[in-house]
């Protein structure tokens, strides 16, 4: 009996090593695990083989445990099986495979993984200096629609003492980096629930064949259209759009208009503050 615990209790120390050995390298990578999916798919074949060879060994030594039953007085074992040597060496040699494959197949992921951690990040710097670089060609015609909006509004605030509450900010510098698609950037409340969203679209991976675009979404409760007039404004060099579709301010606009991109400030201010006049001029009272 004395002889059978202690031989049990190498084993399952071996089975610790190993297991503690494994779960300490596998905590370590849940950290990293984000680096890039083709290592994450290769992390987790991994560690589903290291845990089928692990319930393996355990298999093996549970069957020398019931040996040791049948050593104190356990009548349906036979004495074979408690005194076989090719299965306590048969246990051992796997516990030993199970940490010399594992230590072997961790130091080969550490080493790819670091390399695939670099050409992902020089993957995500080139993305992001492609970004940067249209919006610095392009940011300046969608920022320049929102200056007009907000300051057509404002002055007309002003003059006609009305208060049209107006929330909108200035665009990013980076017209990709945003939280969600489409950005919404802000708002231009006119009252009795006619609201213009400003909404930003900015697909990655940035394509200098789909540009970002704004879009002027415009809401009026009293229309009994279904859905609401949309204003697009976009880039397509050499020229630029503002176009629109919808049953409401926008269907006595008939807005189709593909202007030269070098000259789109003056264009551009033109066919915004009409719309700006017409949705004012729909208005009860303003």
């Amino acid at each position: 009996m004395l002889k059978m615990n202690g031989w049990l209790m190498i084993v399952l120390g071996l089975v610790l090593v190993g297991a503690g050995g494994f779960l300490g390298f596998y905590g370590g990578q849940l950290n990293n695990r984000a680096d890039n999916a083709t290592a994450s798919e290769g992390f987790n074949t991994k560690i589903a083989t290291v845990l089928d060879a692990i319930a393996s060994a355990k298999a093996s030594i549970n069957a020398q445990g019931v040996a040791g039953q049948a050593a104190v007085g356990n009548p349906t074992v036979s004495t074979d099986a408690q005194t076989d040597p090719r299965a306590r060496e048969a246990a051992q040699k796997k516990l030993a495979n199970i940490e010399q494959n594992f230590s072997s197949w961790a130091s080969d992921f550490i080493a790819e993984r670091d390399l695939k951690r670099s050409e992902l990040e020089r993957t995500k710097l080139a993305e992001r200096n492609n970004e940067l670089e249209i919006s610095k060609q392009y940011r300046k015609v969608l920022q320049y629609a929102i200056e007009v909006l907000r300051g057509s509004i404002n002055a007309y605030n002003a003059k006609a003492r009305t208060t049209f509450q107006l929330q909108l900010p200035d665009l990013p510098i980076n017209l990709y980096d945003v939280r969600d698609r489409p950005w919404v950037i802000g708002t231009v409340n006119f009252g009795d629930g006619v609201i213009w969203t400003v909404r930003l679209w900015a697909e990655r991976p940035a394509d200098a064949k789909r540009l970002p675009y704004l879009e002027f979404v415009i809401e009026n409760p009293a229309l009994t259209n279904p859905g609401p007039d949309v204003v697009q404004i976009s880039v397509s060099p050499p020229d630029y759009s503002v176009v629109s579709h919808g049953g409401g301010i926008v269907s006595v606009l008939n807005l189709n208009s593909h202007e030269p991109l070098d000259s789109y400030e003056k264009t551009l201010l033109a066919h915004l503050q009409r719309v700006i006049e017409t949705q004012i001029a729909s208005l009860p009272n303003k």
